[in-house]
């Protein structure tokens, strides 16, 4: 395949996916503060299923898309956009296409969204908002009841990955 069809390709993936990752932020499962959506699921197969920088654009056409419909630069003030920006770091860590499932990356990926989608919401909450909960409180409502959801979004990301492959 030519480089031009090639890029065209990736380019065209790269915002499919930042179009599902949209898409999957509007399906929840309200449990606290943080809901649970599917957006780190497509973030995951964004990151592997595309090189460094289309899996980036696929982030940035995401959260061009989540600043549009949820009431413009008013969204970097939601308690849980800190855990949208740290998206952007997923692609540098995963590493894009790669023959072996990058598992150790994945996780690594996954620690740096809680870490800073916490302490920003640590921060709005404290500081914009008013409320003063605890870090650790914010740990038990922000990251403790995701992290089996998000192994399974990796596994499924994987499966995902693999199966997009042999196409």
């Amino acid at each position: 395949m030519s480089t031009h069809r090639s890029n065209t390709k990736e380019l065209v993936t790269a915002a499919l996916l930042g179009v599902l990752i949209f898409i999957g932020g509007i399906l929840v499962i309200p449990i606290g503060p943080v809901p649970i959506t599917l957006q780190t699921l497509f973030v995951f197969i964004a990151a592997l299923r595309l090189p460094k920088k289309y899996g980036v654009f696929s982030i940035v056409v995401f959260i061009l898309l989540k600043l549009l419909f949820t009431g413009g630069f008013a969204a970097f003030l939601l308690p849980t956009f800190g855990y949208i920006l740290a998206f952007l770091f997923v692609p540098f860590l995963v590493g894009g296409k790669q023959e072996k499932t990058p598992w150790a990356r994945l996780i690594l990926a996954t620690i740096l969204i809680y870490l800073l989608g916490t302490l920003y919401l640590f921060f709005i909450q404290n500081v914009i908002n008013g409320i003063h909960p605890s870090l650790i409180s914010i740990l038990w409502a922000a990251v403790i009841p995701f992290i089996p959801f998000d192994l399974v979004k990796m596994f499924l990301a994987v499966q995902v990955n693999e199966r997009l492959k042999k196409i």
